[in-house]
């Protein structure tokens, strides 16, 4: 494959907050569920995705290099939370089961659940066809590692089934991709109590895609007074004109613990001022009843971004960056 076939993709695995559909929870999102979905291209194409789908995974990203003829070259995986393995074996792209690496932002249960089941049913194939089975490189920081050991549960499975490699913020890690190569910076940022938290930029063929979630507001700040907000700014020839730039957005107004508003999200939109802006980690519950963004289904959150030229990332969706 020549590096100028060579294309870059993302497929949103999932873009689902922590809970999916919270069960007995009357709102909107809750209640709405589209059953009428199309089946996905049966190879690397264009693919719109599915609104508020039967079944839904936390937010997870495929970054993908392939060539012309719809062939992955490279597969990196970011987060694996529930339903992720799920929305991959039914993506219907070849090649999808060679992942490169798996990139986590933090070690909380909704971005690692999946980890388990994703491993041992590589493991499980391998041994199916016969064939070796080499254990799949981990990126994370040092402290995530010691959390998805220790504080959930996952020692047996990364000792089974996983390599891991540690991140070291700002420090870019390149990794081959069919002849070309593919780049993941690290970047700190303040999520809740969550230790070693980070958001990726994903640079390769000259494009660039933000990985900004799970993120709190910009006025959220470390213990050493450092916020979001100074975060981006540090980081903003890095960020800045991004091809695609996902970004957290778990409720309109009102934040929850740990997370981001559309509206202060606004402030990141404007660092980053990306060609192609998508809303991921979609709740709304914590706006509250009555307020605009509870209970929001996917074509409503929509429709109130649209004004301001932000889409709504859908499950399954695949997009040629």
């Amino acid at each position: 494959m020549k590096t100028e076939q060579a294309t870059l993709w993302v497929r949103m695995n999932g873009a689902g907050h922590a809970f999916g559909r919270e069960l007995g929870c009357d709102c909107g999102r809750c209640q709405t569920v589209n059953y009428n979905i199309a089946p996905p291209p049966n190879r690397l194409a264009e693919f719109a995705g599915w609104p508020d789908p039967p079944n839904r995974a936390n937010t997870s990203a495929s970054l993908l290099i392939g060539n012309r003829e719809g062939n992955v070259a490279a597969h990196i995986l970011v987060d694996v939370g529930a339903g992720v393995p799920d929305s991959l074996a039914g993506a219907l792209i070849p090649g999808l089961d060679h992942v490169t690496g798996v990139f986590l932002t933090h070690w909380h249960g909704d971005h690692a659940w999946g980890l388990s089941q994703l491993g041992e049913g590589l493991r499980r194939t391998a041994h199916r066809r016969e064939q070796p089975f080499f254990k799949i490189p981990l990126y994370c920081t040092l402290p995530t590692y010691h959390a998805l050991r220790d504080r959930i549960g996952l020692a047996y499975v990364l000792e089974r089934c996983y390599r891991f490699q540690e991140i070291v913020p700002e420090l870019p890690i390149e990794l081959p991709a069919g002849q070309t190569v593919i780049r993941l910076t690290a970047i700190s940022v303040k999520h809740g109590a969550a230790d070693g938290a980070v958001i990726y930029v994903a640079e390769a063929l000259k494009k660039k895609v933000v990985l900004a979630w799970d993120i709190e507001t910009p006025d959220a700040a470390f213990p050493s007074g450092y916020t979001n907000a100074e975060v981006f700014r540090r980081h903003a020839t890095l960020l800045q004109n991004a091809d695609l730039h996902l970004q957290e957005c778990n409720s309109w107004a009102i934040a929850g613990r740990g997370h981001c508003t559309y509206q202060a999200a606004r402030a990141y939109f404007e660092v980053v001022q990306a060609k192609r802006t998508l809303l991921v980690h979609l709740s709304g519950h914590e706006d509250g009843p009555g307020n605009p963004g509870y209970g929001w289904t996917d074509a409503q959150w929509q429709a109130a971004a649209k004004p301001d030229g932000i889409e709504v990332a859908q499950q399954g969706m695949v997009l040629r960056v």
